[in-house]
Order: structure tokens, then C-alpha cells, then sequence
């Protein structure tokens, strides 16, 4: 729930090391999974990495 809070606002929104942490909490089948493996994308593409 912390996590999911934190990537949520404003200072957390693009802190990919918390989304990767996020995402681990989830189970694969979870619709959120999806959502959050997608924002990951975005920041990683954001970053060039």
C-alpha cells in the first residue's frame, strides 16, 4: 500500500526504483501488473535506458 502511495504522487511518479518495487509485490495475473510493467516501460524510455 506504501509503495502504491508513494509512486502515486507527485515526488514518486517517476521514481522507477520504487515501480520496480511495487511491481514485485504484485502477482503476475493482477490487472495492475500490467499497468505498472507499462509505466516502467515509459519511465525506462523517458530515461534512456
Amino acid at each position: 500500500m506504501l509503495l502504491a502511495q508513494w509512486t502515486s504522487s507527485i515526488h514518486g511518479r517517476s521514481d522507477v526504483i520504487a515501480w520496480e518495487a511495487y511491481r514485485a509485490t504484485l502477482s503476475r495475473d493482477s490487472a495492475l501488473y500490467g499497468q505498472v510493467s507499462a509505466r516502467i516501460d515509459l519511465l525506462d524510455r523517458d530515461l534512456g535506458v
